[in-house]
């Protein structure tokens, strides 16, 4: 008899997206949603992080859209584009908490959270970020630290979330197939 195999690290999160993309339309409401992650996060970025007025934001945006790769990859339906997500969403986070109104930090922390969902590999990478933005705190100035603790808390509950939902997903498909899902080489 035919064994069915599920692989562990193909997101049925990201896969959710897509599925909903092609229900919608045929991808587009993908590429859509990607696309304007992609443009408010540049906005979160040129605006609060860095502080400029609104009519630089237009310019960055019309000339990333005109002189850089940012339409082909945020049209690009796999998930690794989330990892660009991920790192320019943890420093608008690391680096303008302060600045960010309750509604930008919960985007931007929920931008966080589904690349990490995503992607296995967004999860090592969030880690790595948090830790050298730690080490970087730690042995620069210690006064910084009450500025990341709140990332710090939104790195955790990422990391929580993940892992249960990993361990979910692992648990779910023993229980509908009775075997687990295998991660190849």
């Amino acid at each position: 008899s035919a064994r069915r195999v599920v692989l562990k690290g193909r997101s049925i999160t990201y896969g959710a997206l897509l599925y909903f993309g092609e229900v919608l339309g045929g991808m587009w409401f993908s590429i859509i949603i990607q696309s304007l992650i992609a443009a408010y996060l540049i906005f979160v970025f040129i605006v609060r992080t860095l502080g400029l007025d609104f009519r630089y934001f237009l310019i960055s945006c019309a000339v990333l859209f005109i002189a850089s790769p940012l339409p082909f990859f945020a049209s690009l339906l796999m998930p690794d584009v989330f990892a660009g997500f991920l790192i320019l969403g943890f420093a608008i986070l690391a680096t303008s908490w302060d600045r960010l109104s309750h509604f930008e930090r919960g985007i931007t922390s929920a931008v966080l959270l589904f690349a990490v969902l995503a992607h296995t590999t967004h999860l090592v990478l969030l880690l790595g970020l948090t830790a050298m933005t730690v080490g970087y705190v730690v042995l620069s100035d210690r006064s910084q630290w009450i500025n990341i603790r709140w990332l710090i808390a939104i790195v955790a509950a990422c990391v929580v979330i993940a892992v249960l939902w990993e361990v979910m997903f692992s648990f779910a498909v023993s229980r509908a197939f009775g075997s687990p899902p295998i991660r190849p080489p």
